[in-house]
């Protein structure tokens, strides 16, 4: 990472602590002595984060890390998405009051100054995340427009839709952690690894995966993409594979992904089964293997 996109991360990860107040219940938040101690957290171990993927489309995947939801439970969002939409209007495109911060980190952010190699979805992406369709009430010809914040707003995996999937990403970060057990306080101030991976979505209609993969005629995934749904949990493994090999770790505690609510509306133990097969798989027991 070069020095100007490391600033733009810092300016993003500082100004992150505002959406703290996003999500309007307690339980989905990050816990308190996360906010109080942000700054010595983000110092400590924000350099160790690093983005996995397997795609092609290098400013899809970007696009996809940038303009994530702090929540989303079956398409409720938890919280207020006004306070997202201002939150990435001020940082990313300077837009609004953005405190002590440099306006704008798009240029350091999107170095290929765009949000996805296809013309057609890269032009929907910036006009959705600019929102450029601002007016100035009072006069149009001299007075500046004020940014109107959205308080719908959604992450990038909505630009997946019946004929296209946005790019499967995984992020890694070292993180304290601290927990309560049967009374007693427990906590590691060194950080575990964690590893974020998303598990496709089925857990309500709305859902872009379930727009993508589901046959409502066979209430399953559709004949021709069980293949592309097997491959990606192949994907799946083996970025947590790469990621404990490069982090020098020799072992993985694995959660089902997508395996619990996500999979409601699929038949019963589908995911699982899939899961199953693509750990069994000879691509991803030899790339274990190496």
């Amino acid at each position: 990472m070069n020095a100007s996109a490391e600033a733009a991360g810092v300016s993003v990860a500082h100004q992150a602590l505002n959406l703290w107040s996003t999500n309007s219940a307690a339980r989905y938040r990050f816990p308190q002595w996360a906010a109080d101690e942000y700054d010595e957290i983000l110092a400590t171990f924000g350099p160790s984060a690093v983005i996995y993927h397997a795609a092609e489309d290098l400013p899809e995947v970007r696009t996809m890390a940038v303009f994530r939801e702090p929540t989303n439970i079956a398409m409720d969002r938890k919280g207020s998405r006004r306070t997202l939409d201002e939150f990435y209007q001020a940082i990313v495109f300077g837009v609004g009051d953005v405190g002590d911060n440099p306006p704008g980190t798009f240029p350091e952010l999107f170095p290929e100054g765009r949000f996805s190699d296809n013309e057609s979805r890269n032009e929907a992406i910036s006009a959705y995340y600019r929102n450029d369709n601002e007016t100035c009430p009072d006069n149009k010809e001299t007075c500046a427009a004020a940014p109107s914040y959205r308080r719908n707003l959604e992450g990038a995996y909505r630009f997946t839709n019946k004929s296209y999937r946005m790019p499967q990403i995984a992020a890694y970060a070292r993180t304290p952690m601290r927990y309560a057990y049967k009374g007693s306080s427990y906590s590691n101030e060194e950080g575990v690894h964690v590893l974020s991976l998303v598990g496709a979505g089925f857990d309500a209609w709305q859902q872009p995966d379930y727009q993508y993969y589901f046959d409502k005629k066979t209430q399953d995934i559709r004949s021709d993409r069980q293949e592309e749904f097997y491959r990606e949990r192949q994907i799946a493994f083996m970025i947590a594979l790469q990621c404990a090999y490069d982090h020098r770790l020799d072992r993985i505690e694995f959660v089902p992904v997508g395996a619990g609510a996500f999979s409601v509306l699929l038949p019963r133990n589908k995911v699982l089964e899939v899961l199953r097969r693509a750990w069994e798989s000879t691509d991803v027991q030899r790339y274990k293997s190496t």
